[in-house]
């Protein structure tokens, strides 16, 4: 058999042979830390640049943010100041408006529709409400009541709200006049 070269494990019996090997490790060690230790320096401080950019960035954002912020409140607070001064002005155009586009054709055919047989309009005052109402004061000549009542209950299937009997004469060729008051609700 061969004869076999024993191995000392116990590095520190000869401290003179192995100092090599210690400072050969030592050193490694070392090495590797100083060059872990300046790579971490160099993360760490661009890092930190980059951090503090965009912490900058941030706050300009947020400085922005409060300034459009204020002009949306100063500019929300003028368009309602001039929305209250207008007001007005706002609602005569819309008045007119409203006039110019009501069809009056569409009324009296509506109101025509609604008249029975042998009743016919003898006169319409039309006064302009709030909104999309009409108040109309009219007169129909009638030949009886039962029909007037008829045209009372023709008139409330369509349109037409608040429906009063205002007076009542005779005319000279025997018919009723029947003087009515009743709002008309447009659709728009």
């Amino acid at each position: 058999m061969k004869a076999r070269k024993k191995i000392y494990l116990n590095l520190a019996s000869r401290p003179l042979k192995n100092r090599r090997l210690f400072y050969f490790i030592f050193g490694l060690l070392g090495g590797a830390t100083l060059i872990f230790s300046i790579y971490g320096g160099v993360v760490y401080s661009k890092y930190r640049l980059e951090s503090k950019k965009i912490t900058a960035a941030t706050n300009r954002i947020e400085n922005i943010k409060v300034n459009i912020q204020s002009m949306d409140n100063k500019f929300t607070d003028q368009i309602e100041k001039a929305s209250l001064e207008n007001q007005g002005e706002v609602d005569m155009i819309n008045s007119i408006i409203y006039k110019k586009s009501f069809s009056w054709v569409d009324f009296l055919s509506i109101f025509e529709r609604t008249l029975p047989e042998a009743c016919y309009l003898v006169s319409f005052d039309p006064e302009f409400m709030d909104g999309a109402s009409v108040s109309v004061k009219v007169k129909v000549a009638s030949p009886d009541l039962g029909r007037l009542l008829k045209l009372i209950n023709n008139l409330n299937t369509l349109r037409f709200r608040n429906i009063r009997l205002v007076n009542e004469s005779k005319a000279e060729n025997g018919l009723f006049i029947y003087e009515m008051s009743l709002n008309y609700e447009r659709t728009i």
